[in-house]
Formats: structure tokens, sequence, C-alpha cells
């Protein structure tokens, strides 16, 4: 049976080779499927098909991407031998460098999707051309039958080599957004330690400048910041008690906002900062948080009054309030507001 079934299948393949060579024609008689394209692979004709296709996507998408790929190899790394305001320029061009990449990035791939064909394999659709195209033709499948269903399966391997280019293509932009949003994401924590280094170096050219001394006369190492957590009205009075604490301990005391002021609908700050030198910023905090502000008394007075009770130069206001310990005494138009522990500033009113 096993040699009957060989001879059927010598016999078809003699049929298909009629116009070959008689050395081809024995070739098919050994079994030998690769001559010429006939009874095995693709014809090196279909290869080139099949390439072409493959180019003609390739170059397609190239022309889509234009620069977008070599931008990126034009962007420097950071160098550590220049300048922090240097550093901070270069993080900020580099990130509208970045930003734009990855907006083209996501435009191509808007305008290149193309729909997933149900065969993505293109050796296998290119396999069924060349099956399809050694079929013989009769009256029941003619030659403009086959001529159209393999325009058919050409259209297929197309789209099945468009989609493998595509996939790779969206591969390699989708790596070159995540490199882009790295390199961003990089950026950033050098500026974060560059502007770290630099307000370090300006707090502790403030400080000296609080204790009466040259810049250099304070290392930065030297110098803390503490986060001073406070009730609402010791932080909204800060103007009371903010320059006698600052040259009494020679720190510089802060808002978290950087004294800019708060956001229209923000909640109050809950804190202040303290920079100081150590056992300094230590003290100035101990006596922040030993501020009691609770108690308010208002008094409407004649300039001349305000003058009397305020002192030169605020002399009698500064005396008034070293008799009575904790409170604070402020003028602002025609009025005189005395500041501090509820039974302090009772006295005190009563006093003045």
């Amino acid at each position: 049976d096993e040699d009957g079934m060989e001879a059927v299948k010598k016999k078809r393949r003699r049929k298909k080779a009629e116009e070959m060579s008689a050395q081809e024609a024995e070739a098919i008689d050994n079994g030998d499927a690769s001559i010429g394209g006939v009874g095995g692979g693709p014809s090196a004709e279909e290869v080139r098909m099949s390439n072409d296709l493959h180019h003609q996507h390739k170059k397609h998408y190239q022309e889509l991407s234009g620069s977008v790929f070599k931008d990126m190899h034009t962007i420097p790394e950071l160098s550590a031998t220049i300048g922090p305001q240097q550093v901070l320029r270069e993080v900020t061009e580099q990130r509208a460098i970045l930003q734009g990449i990855v907006q083209r990035v996501e435009d191509v791939l808007k305008e290149a999707k193309c729909p997933r064909p149900k065969m993505i394999d293109a050796k296998k659709v290119l396999d069924q051309y060349t099956e399809l195209r050694q079929c013989t033709t009769d009256s029941s499948f003619t030659e403009e039958m086959k001529l159209e269903m393999l325009e058919d399966k050409r259209q297929e391997l197309s789209k099945a080599h468009r989609w493998e280019v595509f996939a790779k293509f969206q591969d390699e932009l989708n790596t070159l957004r995540d490199k882009c949003t790295k390199r961003m994401a990089e950026n950033d924590v050098t500026a974060k330690e560059v502007r770290a280094g630099s307000d370090k170096k300006r707090i502790a050219a403030r400080v000296a400048a609080a204790k009466g001394l040259k810049p250099e006369e304070v290392e930065e190492a030297s110098v803390t910041t503490t986060n001073v957590e406070l009730p609402p009205e010791v932080i909204v009075l800060s103007f009371l008690y903010k320059s006698k604490l600052e040259k009494q301990h020679g720190v510089v005391i802060d808002r978290p906002d950087g004294g800019k002021g708060l956001a229209k609908g923000s909640p109050p700050s809950k804190s202040l900062i303290v920079h100081g030198v150590t056992e300094e910023a230590k003290e100035c905090v101990r006596e922040l948080r030993a501020l009691d502000l609770s108690g308010k008394q208002v008094m409407t007075v004649s300039p001349k009054q305000a003058s009397v009770i305020m002192g030169s130069q605020q002399g009698n206001a500064r005396n008034i309030e070293g008799e009575y310990k904790g409170v604070f005494i402020h003028s602002e138009r025609n009025q005189v507001t005395i500041y501090g522990p509820p039974k302090q500033v009772k006295a005190c009113h009563q006093h003045v």
C-alpha cells in the first residue's frame, strides 16, 4: 500500500512538472520538492515579494517616526563639573525636549496604529500563497478564480507584515518613551539634590547674618533645620516674637510657605521652621513651644495715648513685657493690643 501511495504522489508531482526540465523532473521523482518552489517552500520570486512588502511597511513607519529616535541621542548627560545654576538650567531645557519626544511618540503611535489581522504569521501566509499558486486549474477552479484568490492572499500577507513591523515599531517607541520618562525622573532627583545643596548654603549664610558673622564663619554642617508644630494663633502672630527670638538666639525662623502667604482656600500653616546652629536652634524651639498667646485684650486709644504706652522706640512696651512674662504689646492705628497667657494679659491690661 505504501508503494502504491508513493506512486500516486510521484504521478501528481510529475503532472505539475510537465514543463520543467528533465533534471528538475528527476529531482521531484527523488522527493526533492525545493526545486523551483514546486511541491515545497516558496519560490525565490515569492520570497522577494514577501520581503518587498515587509520593506515597504518598515519604510512607512520609519518615515512616520522621523528623527524622534535621533533626538534622544542628542541629549547629553548632566555634567558634574558645571555649577548648580547651569545644572538647573540644563534640567529645564532637557525636560522640554524629553516632553516633546514623549508627545511625538504618542502622536506617532496614534497615527501608526493598525488593526490586528486574523493571521499574523507572515511565513504561514506565504506558505498558503505558495500552495495556492501550485494548485492546478480546471473547469471548477478557473485561472481567474486562482488569480483573484492569490491577490487576496497577497493582501493577507501584506497585513501580516504590517502588523509584524508595527508590533516591533510600537515596542521600540514604548521603550523610547520609558527612557524619556526615566531620564526626566533622574534629572528631577539631580535638580532636587542641587537645590538642597544651594538651599543649605543660603540658609547657612542667613544664620551667619542673624549671628552677626560672615557666611564663611558658619559651617553648613553645623546648621540644623527643625519643623515646629504650634497652635494656630502663635503662627498667625509670629510678627510679635519672630525678630526678638531670631536676634536672641542667632537663628532664622521661616514659614513652611517661605513667607509667600497661603493660596486662597488653603488650610492655615500648622508649623514654623527654625534654622540655626544645633544648640541655639534647640533653645529657640523650646521657647517657641512655651509661647501662650491665647489671651488678648484690645484697647482703643488716641495717638498720644499710644505713644505714651509704647514709649520712645517702643521702650516702655518692652519694659512692661519684661514685667509680665509671656506678654506682647502691639500698637496699630488707634489700638493697642496685649497678647499672652490670659492671666498675664488681664494683669498687664490693668497696669496699663
